[in-house]
């Protein structure tokens, strides 16, 4: 039997700069675990949350909704606000 372990958000604390890493919607945090680690190695905090229901298999994921994953993604945002990280949008 294969044992699955479940994603937990990640918070690599670097430089003053923080990114948000969002992973896709078939996937799960560990799709942007290595990039993440770059960032990190270049100064950057970085956290990674796991979207509501985007665990372990997909019967518990159909009980959820893009409303529970953006929820996810805000409440990411306002961990790094609380960690003291600033906003900053940019456009190009």
């Amino acid at each position: 039997m294969v044992k699955l372990v479940q994603p937990k958000p990640f918070f690599l604390k670097g430089g003053d700069k923080a990114v948000l890493l969002l992973h896709s919607f078939t996937s799960n945090n560990r799709d942007v675990k290595q990039l993440g680690k770059y960032l990190n190695l270049n100064y950057f905090s970085c956290y990674a949350p796991v979207y509501e229901g985007h665990v372990l298999s997909p019967e518990y994921l159909i009980h959820t909704s893009p409303k529970d994953w953006w929820r996810s993604v805000e409440e990411g945002f306002h961990f790094l606000i609380k960690e003291g990280y600033a906003l900053l949008l940019e456009c190009r």
